[in-house]
């Protein structure tokens, strides 16, 4: 069994506990204050890693879930009946993603890139989808010790840090609108510049 698919099983029950539910709840909140900065109601919104469906209360638009794991996705599922949203649920790479160029008015991706070793394709990739002037929620993890007890649960950690990462989206033509750093991520809102 693949590491996600395992997790999947345990994911939503973790979060529970004290600290992780604290930690998790201002993660959530501080992700969607910089949400809604420009979010409207009938943009198209891809989640990429949306893991067991927590950003499900981050839109009620139409959005279309991606993740690795099939059974992160069966708990999407199971979570977005109670949510009634429309949802599309689609198993797919994150850097190699199914949809047409031009896609998507918002990508949402959080608490995914650091597992993601090869960020220059994700972010090639975030680029394609994304419409001129779509915005993008994006969060890395930073150095600090809590990041690094996911090692002790078998993951492995590509980090960045802030400054080299806003070059790397600068690169990719995403402009930042804003950033708010939190205890275990940095949180950015950007939006793709249309050249």
């Amino acid at each position: 069994m693949k590491l996600w698919d395992f997790k999947a099983i345990v994911y939503r029950f973790w979060r529970r506990f004290f600290p992780i539910n604290l930690i998790w709840q201002a993660e959530q909140k501080a992700a969607r204050e910089l949400f809604e900065r420009d979010n409207q109601a009938t943009q198209r919104v891809l989640n990429v890693g949306c893991g067991v469906g927590d950003n499900l209360p981050l839109t009620s638009n139409f959005v279309v879930q991606v993740d690795l794991s099939q059974q992160m996705l069966q708990q999407v599922r199971q979570k977005q009946s109670s949510a009634n949203q429309r949802t599309l649920l689609v198993q797919a790479d994150a850097t190699s993603l199914p949809f047409r160029s031009q896609t998507f008015d918002i990508l949402l991706c959080i608490g995914v890139t650091e597992y993601i070793s090869d960020q220059i394709s994700l972010l090639k990739e975030f680029q394609r989808v994304l419409v001129p002037e779509g915005g993008m929620l994006i969060t890395i993890s930073h150095r600090h010790p809590l990041n690094y007890l996911r090692l002790l649960l078998g993951h492995q950690l590509h980090l960045l840090p802030e400054e080299k990462f806003s070059r790397l989206l600068q690169s990719f033509n995403f402009r930042l609108i804003a950033s708010r750093r939190t205890l275990i991520q940095q949180q950015f809102w950007t939006k793709k510049i249309d050249k």
